[in-house]
Order: C-alpha cells, then structure tokens, then sequence
C-alpha cells in the first residue's frame, strides 16, 4: 500500500489534502483507504468510485464495496455499464466477497501499475496498428481501431473480439472481413514479440452467401451491345484478359509490349504475362483486336481513358470505379436485365474463369489466384447456366 497523497499524483493537478481525507472518509475511494494515525494508506490500483459507478453513494451504503447496496435487509449488486440489479441474498459477508470479485471483474481491462511498470501499458491495439501499418500498409484498420484501439493487447479476450464483430451481425461478409483482418494483425504482433498467442486464432464466422447473380454469355452480349465505346472496351479486357476491375482500369500502354499483356495481379501480386494472339471462339476476339480498338487520338498512358474532357474528369484520365458501374450499371438496365441481385461488372471475371476453362486455358494462372479451391468458386456459375447431359 502507498500514502494517499502518492496515489493522488495520478490527477493532474492533485487534489488537496482536505480533499483526499473526505474522499477516504466518504467511502470515495475503491478499495476503501486505511488509516494509521494520521496517515491514510491506499492500494496503488486504487480508484474513485465514480470510476466504476454511477453517482455518490449514500451514508447507508458507505461500508459497502461499489455498487453493492442493501434494501430491507436484501442485498443487490448493480451493474455500471447496464444499471441492471442483480440480487445476492440477505447474507452480508457472502454479498460484499462477491460485490468485490464482481467490481474487480469490470475493472479487469484497467490499466495496472504492474502494466506500467512492464510497458503493457504502452502496447494497446493502437499502437499495434500504428506499427502493423508500417509493416504491412494497405491494410483497413480504422474499425479495428475504433472497437478494440483502447485496450491493451495483451489482454485481449477472444470474448472481447466476437463482441466487437456482433457490431455486424447482419452482414456476414462484414463480420468476415473483419475478422480475417483481426487475424492477420494479432498474428503479426507475436512474431515482433507483443503477445504469445492469438487471441482471435479459434474465431470463426459463418461464411456468408453471395447472392449477386452470375453474368451469363447471353447476357453479357446483350449488355455489351448496349454499352458506350468506353464501358464497351472496359467490358472486351475484361473478358479477354481477365483482371479485376482496378486492374482493368488502370492497364497501361506501357503493359502492352513484345506481343503479351504484361498483368501484375493486386491480389497475390502474381505477374502474368497474357499473349496478344490468345482467342476466345464465344465471341470470336483475340487480344490484340480487343487492345487495338482501344486506341484513339486521344494522348493517355491508360488503355481505358476518357474520350473528352467530362466535369472535373479530363480527356485521357483515368476512369473512376463508380464511373464504370454506372456506366454498366445503365447499360444493364437498357439490355432489360434485372433481377433482385443483378450482376455487377465484377461477375464478368467469372465469366470468363468459366469461358476460358471451357477452353483448356490454365485459369489459375489467367486469374492471378494462388489456389484451385479460389479458382473454382469463379467457375461455378450458381445455376446461371445449363448443363447439357451426354448420352454416351
């Protein structure tokens, strides 16, 4: 234990001596101060009760441990957080034991002297993700931060992680990137040392639905022939040359040299290179012709670029994301294809995972993916398509 004034350096400024000994005479201070002499001795811990409580207790309840009180004799506890009461009994020695277990549960994410002492003070979420970043940038850490940022990570509880992922459960997909990105991060602190295990290692997350409807050949020829020159060529690369749409948007002239598509994938940074020659017999393209009629007068280094200066846009910048699905978007609308989850331009690098497959075309490799099982969920076309029997 440490006198009272020393335990008060923790205010800034400390409060003055009157002040102290009222607090300890009041029953203000948890775990209550002992007096020897003149003198009153505190834990190092220690904490006001306004700290853990709600408001100042009364004269009759000043014996008590926080948040215990007694009415006609009955004893209850009441939660802090939810001011819900819960009833202990008549037996007073039995209510304050579990009063205090109760109070120094709540107070189990506190931050210790003991964790001063050994630095874990200084190792919270927050600072993890300040040096995670800098590790391993790219990374979307804001709502990991927001949820979890304060507490120190040692301490941290799986617990604690499944409630912060229940902030999304409606939303599968959500609760599942989030919690691959909690994986990843905590993972990465114990090989710098910062914990010994990972505490939402064993976390898992039912794998949510997709729904979005796959774009069939059909379909996207109708779209196609409703398209503008720019969504038209967007849509022709991405079939032929199957990137993600980030990677079909910013495809450079400089890519197309020595007579490939030199395609260096996002996800997975895998590099390919795709020949210019390759033909694609549902809709009778090759490469280079889908490449070549992408070429205007306009000066750009993107291969996809606007034709003519557009609001803030100028001639030969870059298409937006928003812009392209807009632009699909409209020319879905005008092919008459609708549905409660139509499909998105995205689905045409599933279309052509299931075209190229058709053709013996390696599509692990076209698609960048680092697993079959990846390269598979792009094949299966969820019912979109017909299955022709062959009686042998």
């Amino acid at each position: 234990m440490i006198l009272l004034p020393i335990w008060a350096e923790r205010f800034t400024p400390p409060p003055h001596r009157n002040t102290l000994q009222k607090w300890a005479r009041e029953g203000l201070i948890y775990p209550k101060p002992i007096k020897a002499g003149k003198a009153y001795y505190v834990e190092s811990d220690a904490c006001l009760v306004s700290e853990i409580s709600m408001g100042r207790r009364r004269s009759k309840h000043v014996d008590l441990p926080p948040n215990l009180y007694c009415s006609d004799g009955y004893f209850y506890w009441r939660d802090p957080k939810t001011r819900k009461a819960i009833g202990i009994g008549r037996d007073k020695h039995q209510a304050i034991t579990q009063s205090i277990a109760a109070n120094l549960h709540l107070r189990s994410d506190a931050v210790t002297l003991v964790d001063r002492l050994t630095g874990a003070a200084e190792r919270t979420v927050n600072h993890w993700c300040d040096k995670f970043d800098a590790i391993k940038p790219g990374y979307r850490l804001k709502y990991l931060r927001d949820g979890l940022g304060d507490r120190i990570l040692s301490k941290l509880e799986p617990l604690q992680i499944n409630q912060w992922l229940d902030k999304w459960s409606g939303k599968a997909r959500m609760r599942q990137q989030q919690l691959g990105i909690a994986k990843a991060v905590f993972a990465e602190a114990i090989g710098k040392g910062w914990i010994k295990t990972n505490p939402a290692a064993d976390l898992t997350t039912p794998s949510p639905e997709t729904k979005r409807q796959r774009l069939t050949i059909e379909a996207y020829k109708a779209i196609h022939a409703q398209a503008s020159p720019t969504l038209r060529h967007a849509m022709e690369i991405a079939l032929m040359a199957p990137m993600r749409r980030a990677g079909v948007l910013s495809l450079q002239w400089a890519q197309i040299k020595d007579g490939y598509l030199w395609a260096e994938h996002a996800k997975g940074g895998l590099r390919v290179r795709i020949p210019l020659s390759l033909h694609l017999p549902s809709v009778g393209w090759t490469l280079g012709d889908v490449i070549g009629r992408c070429r205007d007068n306009v000066v750009s280094r993107y291969v996809i670029h606007h034709a003519k200066s557009v609001g803030k846009a100028k001639a030969g910048d870059k298409i937006r994301d928003k812009t392209i699905e807009q632009l699909f978007r409209d020319a879905r609308v005008a092919a008459g294809i609708g549905g409660d989850n139509p499909p998105t331009f995205h689905e045409i690098r599933s279309l052509a995972a299931r075209l190229w497959d058709a053709q013996g075309v390696n599509v692990k490799v076209l698609l960048g993916h680092k697993t079959d099982k990846m390269s598979a969920l792009y094949k299966d076309s969820r019912g979109a398509e017909w299955v022709t029997l062959v009686n042998e």
